[in-house]
This record gives C-alpha cells, sequence and structure tokens, in this order.
C-alpha cells in the first residue's frame, strides 16, 4: 500500500512532495529536479548527500537515483546546478524509501539601481593565498591539495568593513594528494574578518575516491592522522560516552577576575589561590581585560555536556560558557604553532568550544557532526583544520 505526503520547505517557492512505498527499497531515494519557473526538467543537476561520498547527476529527464543511503538519523539533500539557486532538504534514514519532485529557482540577477561592489579584477591573483590559507587550511594535508578551477573564484573586498568575500557559480573542485579525495564543494559563504582575523565560510562538499596512482601510498594513515582529535572524532566520542578511552580530557573554562577572586553566577567568591589536589596553581589560559581564564579540576563527560531529546536517539548539546577539549594522543604540529591562532604552543592539540546561542538546540550526531553546524563556536586547534583536513560523514577509521 502506498501513501503520500507534502511537505512546504523553508525557501520561498519552492515544493517537495514525497511518496513513500511499503515494498521499496528501504534505503533509496529518487526522484525528478524541475525548473520552478517554466516547470521543465533540469538536467545535468548535481544532487548530493551533504558532506559524504554518495551523489549523482540528473539525466536528460530531470531524474535521478541515490542507492545504499546510509541509515543515519539526520541527513541533508543537496541539488546545485549553474544558474540555479542550491537546493537543500533535511531528511532521516527512517523517512526512506523517498520519491521527491524538487522545484528549484534560477538564481536572481543583482540589479543595476543597487549599489554593490564589484568583484576584484584579477582577483585569485591577487586573493588567493589569502583563499587557500583559511579555507583548505595550513596543515600538510592542506599544502598538497590542489584547486582545479581558481578561474571560477571571484573576490569582493570591503575596504570600509575590512571583510573579504569570495564567490564560486560552480562548485570548486579540490584534489587532497594526501587524504586521497576529489572534493567537489559547493561554496555558499566566504567571509575573512580582517580586523576579528576570523573566518567564516559555509557550504556543501562531496567525496570521491582518487586513483590510487596518483595520491600518497600513506593516505589510508593520513585519514586516521586527520581523523584523530578532530571535531568528528570529538563528537562521536561523546556519542559512546567515551571521551576518556578515546583520548580526549574535556573541562570547562573558568574566569578568574584579575583580582583574585572567581567569578561565578554574577558573585564574585574571594580566591587567593587556586590550586589542584597535588597543591600546584593552576596556570591561566588566557587573559581577557581584567579576567583570568582557568580550565576547571573535573574531566567532563558525555553526561556533563549532553542531554537527550524528544526520543532516545536524540543528542542535544548542554553546557554553559566554554570547554577546554585536549586531546592527549597527539602533539600539536609546527605548522600550528606558528599560525596566528597561537601565542604559546601546547603540548597536545588544544581547542575551545561555545555554544553561540543557549536558547538553541544544537543537536550532535554519531556519524560525528552537530546542526546547526554555526551555532557551536571553535577556536585553537580544531579551528585551524579546514577543508584540506575534512573526512566525510561516512569515513570508517576501522577500514
Amino acid at each position: 500500500m502506498a501513501y503520500t505526503c507534502t511537505m512546504k520547505t523553508y525557501l520561498p517557492l519552492l515544493a517537495l512532495f514525497f511518496y513513500c512505498n511499503g515494498y521499496a527499497q528501504q534505503n533509496l531515494l529518487f526522484g525528478q529536479v524541475i525548473d520552478a519557473d517554466n516547470q521543465q526538467p533540469v538536467s545535468n543537476c548535481s544532487v548530493f548527500i551533504s558532506n559524504s561520498s554518495l551523489g549523482t547527476i540528473t539525466d536528460s529527464t530531470g531524474k535521478f537515483n541515490l542507492n545504499n543511503i546510509p541509515l543515519y538519523p539526520s541527513l541533508r539533500l543537496v541539488v546545485s546546478s549553474v544558474g540555479f539557486e542550491t537546493f537543500t532538504y533535511d531528511f532521516s534514514a527512517h523517512q526512506l524509501p523517498l520519491n521527491l519532485k524538487i522545484n528549484i529557482n534560477r538564481q536572481v540577477v543583482e540589479l543595476s539601481n543597487v549599489q554593490v561592489i564589484p568583484y576584484e579584477k584579477n582577483g585569485w591573483q591577487k586573493w588567493g593565498n589569502t583563499f587557500m590559507r583559511y579555507f583548505l587550511g595550513e596543515s600538510e594535508n592542506a599544502y598538497d591539495c590542489q584547486i582545479d578551477n581558481s578561474y571560477a573564484i571571484k573576490f569582493r573586498n570591503n575596504t570600509t568593513t575590512k571583510v573579504l568575500e569570495a564567490f564560486a557559480d560552480e562548485a570548486i573542485i579540490i584534489r587532497n594528494y594526501h587524504l586521497g579525495y576529489l572534493v567537489k564543494y559547493k561554496l555558499e559563504k566566504f567571509e575573512y574578518d580582517f580586523q576579528r582575523r576570523t573566518v567564516h565560510y559555509e557550504g556543501y562538499p562531496l567525496f570521491f575516491e582518487m586513483d590510487q596512482t596518483n595520491i600518497s601510498p600513506q593516505y589510508r594513515w593520513k585519514r586516521l592522522e586527520a581523523y584523530h582529535g578532530s571535531l568528528m572524532h570529538f563528537i562521536r566520542s561523546v556519542c559512546k560516552n567515551r571521551l576518556k578511552e578515546e583520548g580526549f580530557a574535556v573541562r570547562r573554562i573558568e574566569r578568574i577576575a584579575a583580582n583574585d577572586t572567581i567569578i561565578n553566577d554574577g558573585k564574585t567568591i574571594p580566591v587567593f589561590f587556586r590550586k589542584d589536589s597535588t597543591g600546584k596553581r593552576h596556570k591561566p589560559l588566557y587573559m581577557v581585560k581584567d579576567f583570568k581564564e582557568v580550565s576547571g579540576d573535573s574531566l567532563l563527560t558525555k553526561d556533563s555536556i549532553v542531554i537527550t531529546g524528544g526520543d532516545a536517539y536524540q543528542l542535544i548539546l548542554s553546557f554553559k560558557g566554554d570547554l577546554q577539549v585536549k586531546y592527549l594522543r597527539e602533539e600539536e604540529p609546527k605548522a600550528y604553532a606558528v599560525s596566528d591562532f597561537i601565542a604559546v604552543p601546547h603540548k597536545y592539540q588544544q581547542s575551545r568550544l561555545r555554544i553561540v546561542n543557549p536558547e538553541k538546540s544544537v543537536l550532535i550526531f554519531p556519524q560525528g557532526y552537530c546542526y546547526p553546524p554555526l551555532d557551536v563556536y571553535i577556536e585553537g586547534y580544531m579551528a585551524w583544520e579546514k577543508i584540506g583536513d575534512l573526512l566525510p560523514i561516512d569515513y570508517d577509521p576501522e577500514e
């Protein structure tokens, strides 16, 4: 028996209908992509699961099939074609099989009477190195990456706000010779703030295995090395309640006033000496105006930073302030020690996590990702690793 459900997406003029067939293959997603303006099929359109190795393109009739979709609780389908707005749809594996009819909108051309900062002439020659540094990263893996279609990347430099923006009408093609991946990255946003020295980028990557004759013979080890201590590894360890076993040490960061008082829920408590159980005084992590910041004494576990959501399988990050996350099985590489992200090198990989808006729920998933991803602010080593160290959500370190 077949049944039909209708759902509206948050994107304007995009209607999505899915039909669930009781006897169909359970991990199958198929359908058709239509031009919303003229209701004609869109051929050669990229359809893929974001941050995975599963994707395809539409045929001459706009139809597509995706088989063997991993049975994950949360996935994002991305539909992308030159000249059209990127379409995304979040779904769960329990909704499969799905038959989708997707209407995509054409990109809106900028109006001539609206003042827009023009693209930089010879933008790649001027800003290519900056883009590579803050998009791909500065790790050994990142430096061995190659962008095939740099011509497609355009730049705007706002001299008033001191913000550099990058745009690409087509997916950026990245060859990561160390990790053995060809990545097609649909860039939605890239901003580098020269004053704050912060970078913000959004997009949807699709991974392909490269020919092994053109990649590092140690690519499997390189992948495992990139995985260890990464945000993916950390979230997977939280979900399994294996932080300590996987090599992570997580503590709260406490703010201590410069006049030797600790700030606790708006109250000040005198602390003339702050010592641990051995009598050794803690070394401040940071100085923030009139405050020192030190790591707490106790190691945190899953129950200290995560709560269960509406169902038993839904995990929500829930903690106040900042967390210090150390990965104790690898030292920080020299390239990180000399980067702008750190003043004094640490013996172990050290990062800092904060929930941007504590009033909003940030979900984490066993595959090692969070949603919405931009609602978790990351500093330190995990922030230093970028697209050049990215792994797909279906990466298995045991393989």
